[in-house]
C-alpha cells in the first residue's frame, strides 16, 4: 500500500504493458482529433488525450519502479507509437 493518494491506469505499450500510477497531473481543455488515451510527447512533457482536452502528467510511477517526474520517465522509457493509456 502507498501512503500517498494516486490514480492508476494501464500503459498498453505493445512491447512492455505496465501499471502506471499518476501522482500529479494538470488538465488543459483543448480541441483535438486524437482517440482518448493516446499519449503525445513534446520535449519534456507527456500529455494524454481525453475527450475534451489533454491531461499533462507531472509525476508518475511505473510498477516496480520509483516515483519520478515525467522528464526522468521520458529519458529512460521508450513509448511505442501505438501506446495507449486506459
Amino acid at each position: 500500500l502507498s501512503p500517498y493518494p494516486a490514480a492508476w491506469t494501464f500503459l498498453h505499450n505493445p512491447e512492455d504493458p505496465v501499471v502506471l500510477k499518476i501522482y500529479g497531473a494538470a488538465f488543459k481543455p483543448e480541441a483535438h482529433t486524437l482517440d482518448p488515451g493516446t499519449p503525445t510527447v513534446a520535449k519534456d512533457s507527456l500529455k494524454i488525450a481525453v475527450s475534451d482536452g489533454y491531461l499533462s502528467l507531472l509525476e508518475i510511477q511505473l510498477s516496480g519502479k520509483k516515483r519520478m517526474g515525467v522528464k526522468e520517465f521520458l529519458n529512460g522509457y521508450k513509448l511505442h507509437e501505438l501506446a495507449k493509456l486506459g
